[in-house]
C-alpha cells in the first residue's frame, strides 16, 4: 500500500482514535455513574427520592442513571464534535466552558429536589462522577 492510497481520508488514523478514544469515555462515565449507583442504593441503602418542582415524588433507579448519564455523555460528544466541524477557533476551550456551565446548573436538582440532605450528597456524587469523565486526548 502506498502513502498516497485515496481510500483513507486525511486524518484518518487519528479520526477512529479519537472517536474510539470518546467512545471510551462514554463508556466510562456511564459505568463510573452506575457503579457509584450500586455504591449508593443497593450497598448503603439510600433511597434516592427526589421531589421535582410540580411533579410527582420520583425514585431514581438504575434506568435513570443510565440513560441520563449516557444521553449527557453522547450531547458533550456531539458538541465537541460539531464545535471542531465547524472549526471553531477555539472549540476546546467553548465545549468545556459549556460543559461546566451545564454541569453546575445541573446540581440545582440535587440541590433543590432531594428528598435529605443524604440523598443530595449522593446526587451531586452521581453527577460529579459523570462531569468528571477522564481527560483523554487522540
Amino acid at each position: 500500500m502506498s502513502s498516497t492510497d485515496s481510500s483513507v481520508p486525511p486524518g484518518g488514523a487519528a479520526s477512529a482514535a479519537r472517536i474510539r478514544t470518546r467512545a471510551l469515555t462514554v463508556v466510562a462515565a456511564v459505568l463510573a455513574a452506575i457503579i457509584v449507583w450500586v455504591i449508593e442504593v443497593p450497598v448503603a441503602g439510600i433511597d434516592l427520592v427526589v421531589h421535582p418542582v410540580g411533579a410527582p415524588t420520583q425514585q431514581v433507579g438504575f434506568a435513570s442513571v443510565l440513560a441520563i448519564s449516557l444521553t449527557a455523555s453522547l450531547l458533550g460528544w456531539a458538541l465537541l464534535a460539531l464545535l471542531e466541524r465547524v472549526r471553531a477557533p477555539d472549540a476546546r476551550r467553548m465545549w468545556t466552558f459549556t460543559a461546566v456551565v451545564v454541569f453546575v446548573l445541573s446540581l440545582f436538582g440535587p440541590l433543590t429536589g432531594a428528598a435529605t440532605p443524604l440523598v443530595g450528597a449522593a446526587l451531586i456524587v452521581l453527577h460529579v462522577v459523570v462531569a468528571g469523565e477522564p481527560k483523554v486526548e487522540a
